[in-house]
């Protein structure tokens, strides 16, 4: 933990936007079964959402567990557009709930991602793969 007070959450038991959509309550029990409501400013929620990513990929690290057993979200959509002011990709996924989130890639991002989803369905019809000098690094 932290050297501030910090108050320990048994479960997250629900969200709600507030009506003028500038707020996210999450609804929090604590161990003790208190129930607590959180109110995240909306311009806050994107950090929120990066930090908790990092927390998760740390955690997984410190726990020892395997690379390979990466926990993934379901989704059940996937849209492809490009980002009106600079023309780069941009992958929308919406999430099982109905939550969407949006993705900006560098061209080059957008190919290898094309290239792995290809290698997955149709292995055989890949040419061998080479060193591409923005991923700064081997394809794996």
């Amino acid at each position: 933990m932290t050297s501030v007070g910090a108050c320990e959450i048994k479960a997250v038991t629900g969200s709600v936007l507030t009506e003028d959509g500038q707020f996210m309550l999450l609804e929090v029990e604590q161990p003790d079964g208190n129930q607590v409501v959180l109110a995240f400013p909306r311009d806050q929620l994107f950090g929120l959402l990066d930090m908790t990513a990092v927390s998760i990929t740390e955690a997984s690290a410190c726990d020892g567990s395997p690379a390979d057993e990466t926990m993934a979200f379901n989704s059940s959509r996937l849209e492809v557009g490009t980002d009106p002011e600079g023309g780069s990709p941009v992958l929308s996924v919406t999430f099982g709930s109905g939550g969407v989130l949006s993705f900006q890639m560098a061209p080059s991002s957008a190919r290898r991602m094309l290239e792995a989803l290809s290698a997955v369905l149709n292995p055989e019809a890949l040419p061998p793969q080479t060193h591409d000098p923005d991923l700064h690094g081997l394809r794996s």
